[in-house]
């Protein structure tokens, strides 16, 4: 199907869903619109007739009422009139005339079937019709069967009237005339159609409402399924990356639930198409590998037939080359009794050189400890050393103050000289004893010079001392390394000559372990002569069992490449949807 076609087809599809919905709703309120019309016509034209004929026998009997109070006596008829005893009833006519101009019914009293007071003229003249005869068919029913005569299209002076007549009587219920109430019909009908007018109008108003109602939703609803139908044909189509409206998701009617089934229909696709499409992946790498690998394996297949093949061919050449060995090893076994000779010889030498280095261990050891005893004893000079240098730095703190101390004697005694010489002669024995003062802080001074001049000397002498003692800690403590790593050595050279001869042990038994197994090797050597004839016959048995492989392998690889084409197969037709 192209694309117009299907355009067509839906537009097709769309017309007769709004046509169906359209029929299903106008065609049972049109039926109803028609009815409803024709029953209200015939309802308001019926009623209101009705209505006019209980109108006007409510007017005869109001007329009747009037009558009957204006005297107590009997109706009569005079020469110049109907009387109700002593009343004149024509007196009325200008009552009746009035009501007739505010109402447009007219009013009649009948002395038997004659008019007498009427408000009835002749349309051509405008005369009174008084004194003119009513129908008989009137006259019968109502002066004769004493009954009341209704009529809806009476004929009156040529023209259509409601009319009421009831019988007029006397006191002793005797019919003398009759009471006439008549209403014009064409008015009435005139009123009447007024009315079906507007009901009809009604009608119809209700009927455009009602169908622009009807129009929005069925448009609506069309529109809602020309939607649902877009969804549904690019399903068809293989296309699952669609939306659906969320105006059709929150319908609350039958067209929502469908949106919303088709909303989860497309979740629940895209979800199996994807699984799908990743298991025919999987399926084709899967084939792919099944492939190589059958590939690899008839590969592998043809290389193991090669080389069985060439183990069958080199198991003829196996016992020759075996009886070769046999010879060779007889040889080797007169090599190794004199490689027996010599371990004997090693161990001996081994044994001397290990006396030697116990010796020597033991020369390094007293070595060793003759020298942690002299850096003892340099570390001990080192102690006293720093000891007299911290005293003689302590000795120059004195000699510090005791200069202080003759700086300041010095100046109290050159203030007591001055304070002597202001004294006069009283100052004199003072000013001795202040010079005496004065050359005792000289001294003083000097020879706390001489002091700090022999300390500077020691602290120097100190100081070099120190530094030769670390130069020879230094040097001790070189000689202390090189000690441990001669004695490192002793050690290493010890463990090389036990292991040497712990090896040249070992080398001994495993010699004679080789001669001993020489002998066993021949006749193991002769059984392989015989195990390599029984090869060659297995290799052969193996090289058919090796072509019955290659065949089953090449069935691995047929269904291999059937798999690998059902899963482009798969892929191709999973190429449909559209993610």
């Amino acid at each position: 199907m192209t694309v117009s076609n299907k355009t067509k087809h839906k537009k097709k599809i769309t017309f007769g869903i709004m046509q169906k919905i359209l029929a299903i709703a106008f065609v049972p309120l049109l039926s109803l619109a028609v009815i409803i019309a024709a029953f209200s016509a015939k309802t308001i034209r019926t009623g209101m007739q009705d209505e006019a004929v209980a109108r006007l026998r409510d007017i005869t009997i109001g007329v009747e009422q009037l009558l009957l109070a204006a005297d107590e006596g009997d109706f009569h008829l005079e020469t110049n009139g109907m009387y109700r005893g002593q009343h004149n009833i024509a007196d009325n006519l200008p009552a009746f005339e009035a009501f007739c101009a505010a109402t447009n019914i007219e009013i009649t009293v009948c002395w038997g079937d004659t008019r007498m007071v009427t408000t009835l003229k002749e349309e051509s003249t405008g005369d009174s019709l008084a004194g003119s005869k009513v129908s008989e068919q009137v006259s019968q029913k109502v002066l004769k069967d004493g009954l009341e005569y209704v009529d809806k299209d009476i004929v009156i002076n040529g023209e259509p009237f409601f009319c009421c007549y009831i019988p007029l009587k006397n006191n002793d219920g005797t019919i003398v005339g009759m009471i006439f109430a008549g209403e014009h019909g064409s008015g009435i009908e005139d009123y009447i159609d007024h009315e079906l007018w507007q009901t009809t109008g009604i009608n119809v108003a209700v009927i455009l409402l009602s169908s622009a109602v009807i129009l929005y939703f069925s448009w609506t609803l069309s529109k809602a399924v020309r939607k649902e139908e877009e969804i549904i044909e690019k399903l068809a189509e293989g296309s699952l990356n669609l939306e659906v409206d969320e105006k059709l998701l929150r319908r609350r009617d039958e067209l929502g639930s469908i949106a919303r089934a088709l909303y989860n229909l497309i979740h629940s696709l895209s979800e199996i198409i994807s699984h799908i499409q990743e298991s025919a992946d999987h399926l084709m790498h899967s084939g792919q590998s099944l492939d190589e690998m059958a590939e690899r394996v008839n590969a592998n297949a043809a290389e193991i037939n090669k080389a069985v093949e060439d183990i069958s061919a080199g198991a003829v050449t196996q016992a020759e080359e075996i009886e070769t060995a046999s010879g060779q090893i007889v040889d080797m076994g007169n090599v190794i009794e004199n490689i027996v000779s010599d371990v004997d010889k090693l161990n001996v030498a081994s044994g001397n050189m290990k006396q030697a280095g116990d010796t020597s261990a033991v020369i390094m050891q007293d070595l060793v400890s003759s020298t942690a005893r002299a850096n003892e004893a340099i570390r001990r000079i080192g102690s006293q050393i720093y000891a007299t240098n911290e005293s003689a730095q302590k000795i120059r703190a004195a000699v510090d103050i005791i200069t202080s101390i003759a700086s300041e004697t010095s100046l109290l005694s050159l203030n007591a000289s001055i304070e002597a010489a202001r004294a006069g002669e009283f100052g004199k024995g003072f000013a001795v004893v202040a010079s005496e003062i004065q050359k005792l802080a000289e001294e003083s001074s000097t020879s706390a010079q001489t002091i700090t001049d022999v300390i500077n000397s020691l602290l120097a002498d100190s100081e070099m001392t120190v530094k030769i003692m670390l130069e020879a800690e230094e040097i001790i403590k070189e000689q202390k390394e090189k000690l441990d790593a001669t004695q490192s050595n002793f050690a290493d050279v010890a463990a090389g000559i036990s292991s040497s001869r712990e090896d040249a042990s070992m080398i001994e038994k495993r010699t004679r372990v080789c001669d001993s197994s020489r002998k066993t090797v021949v006749d193991v050597i002769s059984n392989l002569s015989a195990l390599s004839q029984e090869n060659a016959a297995s290799a052969q048995e193996t090289t058919a069992s090796m072509e019955e492989l290659n065949a089953t392998i090449q069935l691995l690889a047929d269904a291999a490449n059937s798999l690998r084409g059902i899963s482009d197969q798969m892929e191709e037709e999973m190429g449909f949807f559209k993610l």
